[in-house]
């Protein structure tokens, strides 16, 4: 082949989007501060051997042949390489020095290259396996999935299975000494939030952890302190504007069904039954602006309206039949 080649790269998320957006090196603060990483360490082999390849970290935002910048917010550091290695059939490690680089400010972490005659002009097949930075640096603080093994068996090291991970998200966000769940974190990404405690987040932690519940049960208290005269339940434990829920109310009754807790499983399930439009839809809420608690990205307040909705229905029909979506196999 003439060329090809691949940069791993940090996207961004812009204000109000939910789907990454290509980095292009125009917004900053994109990058990760790895101050302190020693070198870059992968393992590769060839399908064939005799491959050859360029494997590099650094050097986005920057002209791959003269090294001119261009890209606003590039890299600290321009690339660092092995230059063209010639693979072996075996795996074999590899190691990029970065003892004397600047890695305050690193979007492209790793990235290979193959070109014309320095690959052999043709059809270059590899594997890549177990690429991380070594040293002791800030990146290590960045969001990034947890290990579920703690071994050096080579194989699973790396393994980080969903499951895990939730259960670990989940975890960090109850409080032990208030005794609830808390959603979502402060500005700095770790700090849980405890400005506004929600229905949603003891619920469902309930319904998805089943028996690894059991530490938390005292966050029931919270949910039962929330019901409202009628016999539903609010978005949150505020409640400015007054009214309940019906997608929580409805899903709360689920809960409590799964728990065996027939009375407030009723109770919440005969509020619902005293709202249901003939439509069989169900209002999002009981009043006009119902809170909760939060605030959208123009400023205004999130609030639900009375309108029908197909959440509470759907949540609904799962309370009755006594379906729980967070555990298929039950």
């Amino acid at each position: 082949m003439d060329w090809g080649g691949w940069l791993f790269l940090n996207g961004w998320l812009a204000e109000g989007e939910s789907v990454p957006r290509l980095n292009d090196g125009k917004t900053d603060g994109q990058g990760l501060d790895l101050t302190g990483a020693q070198a870059l360490s992968f393992w590769a082999r060839g399908e064939r051997g005799g491959e050859r390849v360029e494997f590099f970290t650094c050097g986005f935002g920057y002209d791959g042949q003269w090294g001119a910048r261009i890209a606003p917010y590039p890299d600290s550091a321009g690339k660092r390489s092995l230059g063209y290695i010639e693979l072996e059939q075996e795996w074999r490690e590899y190691t990029v020095d970065l003892a004397d680089a600047d890695m305050r400010y690193v979007v492209c972490g790793f990235g290979y290259v193959l070109s014309g005659e320095q690959s052999n002009m043709g059809d270059n097949a590899f594997y890549l396996d177990d690429i991380r930075f070594i040293g002791d640096f800030s990146g290590r603080d960045a969001h990034c999935m947890l290990r579920s093994y703690d071994t050096d068996n080579l194989y699973i090291q790396n393994a980080a299975f969903s499951y895990d991970n939730a259960l670990a998200a989940i975890k960090s966000m109850y409080d032990v000494d208030k005794r609830v769940f808390y959603t979502g974190t402060l500005d700095d990404g770790a700090t849980p939030s405890a400005d506004n405690l929600v229905l949603d987040a003891q619920v469902w932690a309930c319904m998805a952890l089943g028996e690894a519940f059991a530490p938390y049960e005292a966050s029931l208290e919270a949910v039962a302190a929330m019901r409202t005269p009628e016999g539903g339940y609010p978005f949150c434990a505020s409640n400015a504007n007054g009214g309940w829920w019906a997608e929580g109310t409805a899903y709360t009754a689920l809960m409590y069904r799964l728990r065996g807790e027939d009375g407030p499983a009723a109770g919440a399930l005969r509020a619902l039954a005293d709202i249901q439009l003939e439509s069989g839809l169900f209002p999002a809420a009981t009043v006009d602006h119902l809170s909760t608690g939060f605030g959208l990205f123009d400023g205004s307040p999130w609030e639900y309206g009375a309108a029908p909705h197909i959440a509470p229905t759907a949540w609904f029909v799962m309370a009755v039949n006594g379906f729980n979506p967070y555990a298929f196999g039950d």
